[in-house]
């Protein structure tokens, strides 16, 4: 992600957030039920990562559902980490855990929510002041097969 502004939190745990989408699809279709108007499918999350217009209005949205001032030229941190896991808490119940990992040499997460049995990890990565988005853990160890257990 590439964005201008000091938004990049917020772009990185949404798309961390609705990366998972296509697992949820997956597991609707495979139980015969309707599929949620909320999630996306693996191509249209495609477009949204190549759309800067599209990044933007899903980190502006969340932004102003938390009622953050986004006029504030400031680094956003654990303090608004912790209210978008509270929003995630209210909004997907039981869904969705945020850990922010970094370049820590001690391999181990920086923040993560206290609920240990939500259904999907939200991953994201700080470094230099600057959030990025995950897949997995196991992409913060550079493969998708390493094993990693976030723990309670």
């Amino acid at each position: 992600m590439k964005n201008n502004n000091n938004l990049c939190l917020f772009y990185a745990l949404e798309l961390s957030r609705l990366y998972h989408d296509r697992h949820e699809i997956e597991e609707h279709k495979k139980n015969k039920q309707s599929i949620p108007q909320r999630l996306i499918t693996r191509q249209t999350f495609d477009r949204i990562k190549e759309s800067q217009k599209r990044q933007d209005e899903i980190a502006i949205k969340i932004v102003n559902e938390l009622g953050l001032d986004i006029s504030q030229e400031k680094e956003y941190g654990i303090e608004e980490i912790i209210k978008v896991q509270q929003y995630y808490d209210q909004k997907y119940p039981g869904m969705y855990r945020i850990v922010l990992m970094d370049q820590n040499p001690e391999v181990k997460p920086v923040w993560k929510a206290p609920l240990y049995s939500a259904k999907y990890e939200v991953p994201i990565y700080y470094e230099d002041n600057h959030y990025d988005a995950l897949s997995s853990i196991a992409m913060y160890f550079g493969g998708p097969r390493t094993k990693y257990c976030v723990g309670m």
